[in-house]
């Protein structure tokens, strides 16, 4: 048991400094040069204090990763708190980048974890207006074959919603059905000729 004056060890330790800088350029530029290491190690001593963190250039260690294609380091960035839609050099998202740049499988990636696609750069461009624009056709097909799928995905739900609401419909009106038949059986039909005739009154 701790003595009652010393406290040294009853409280979590302290949160991690605050990088320098030169940190965070370094940072920056792991994620750019692909250094997953490097990387990993600035997570791990400066956590979401680096992780979002801007450089000289307004860049992000995850635009950077976007640029140069690193599709490891953009998942390891994304799995340790990443902004998915923070703003690079020029305001651009790192899924522009990828788009511009032509690189497939990191936009594959960043379009699966749920980057938006109407996230504006500087210019008001989005991404998906670069990949159009993009001269590399791989990056053309990816975003066209995702937003059709998304397009597929969103009519089938909701023909699934249509079907399930008119199931619960068909379901309740037989329900109603059922409760009256048991009812009507519950009645007590007395025959007319137990009735008797009492004649009219008088």
């Amino acid at each position: 048991m701790l003595p009652k004056n010393d406290l040294r060890h009853s409280f979590p330790s302290s949160p991690p400094p605050a990088p320098s800088p030169d940190d965070v350029e370094s940072f920056c530029h792991a994620a750019r040069d692909g250094d997953k290491p490097a990387v990993e190690k600035y997570l791990d001593q400066f956590g979401a204090a680096i992780v979002n963190a801007q450089d000289t250039i307004n860049a992000r260690a995850i635009t950077w990763a976007a640029f140069s294609g690193h599709d490891e380091v953009v998942k390891l960035l994304l799995d340790r708190g990443a902004d998915i839609n923070a703003h690079g050099t020029n305001g651009k998202p790192a899924l522009t980048w990828a788009a511009e740049m032509g690189k497939v499988e990191v936009a594959a990636l960043l379009l699966d974890r749920g980057a938006s696609l109407e996230e504006r750069d500087d210019t008001g461009t989005t991404p998906l207006e670069a990949a159009q624009r993009s001269s590399y056709q791989p990056i053309n097909d990816l975003f066209t074959q995702w937003t059709d799928d998304r397009a597929r995905e969103l009519r089938e739900a909701e023909q699934r919603k249509v079907l399930k609401e008119e199931q619960e419909a068909r379901a309740a009106v037989a329900e109603r059905l059922r409760k009256l038949k048991e009812g009507a059986g519950k009645l007590k039909i007395v025959p007319e000729s137990k009735r008797g005739n009492k004649g009219p009154r008088r």
